[in-house]
């Protein structure tokens, strides 16, 4: 009994570790494209925003303030604390130029 429990442990922590790497970020280039650059082409952010968002939850998106925290978030996700830090970084100062 107890070393089908450690079996079964080590194949549920296996399943885990394996569920996590397979939560690979997407790419996030397109946060800090340089087509976003002064945040000035609506098309690209409004479709951008309308792809990952939907109708409602894009106008927030549309935003300049939320535009990088949501489009990062979209593409790394809770996991990747840093890299979405790094993304929103290279974003923002990408929408600020």
């Amino acid at each position: 009994m107890k070393e089908e429990n450690l079996k079964l442990n080590k194949e549920s922590k296996k399943m885990m570790y394996l569920l996590k790497r397979n939560k690979n970020s997407t790419e996030q280039s397109v946060c800090y494209d340089k087509r976003l650059t002064g945040y000035k082409n609506k098309v690209l952010i409004d479709g951008m925003c309308n792809q990952y968002y939907g109708k409602f939850a894009g106008d927030t998106c549309k935003n300049k303030e939320n535009f990088c925290i949501m489009c990062c978030d979209f593409h790394i996700g809770a996991l990747f604390k840093e890299k979405r830090l790094r993304c929103k970084e290279k974003c923002n100062r990408v929408i600020s130029k």
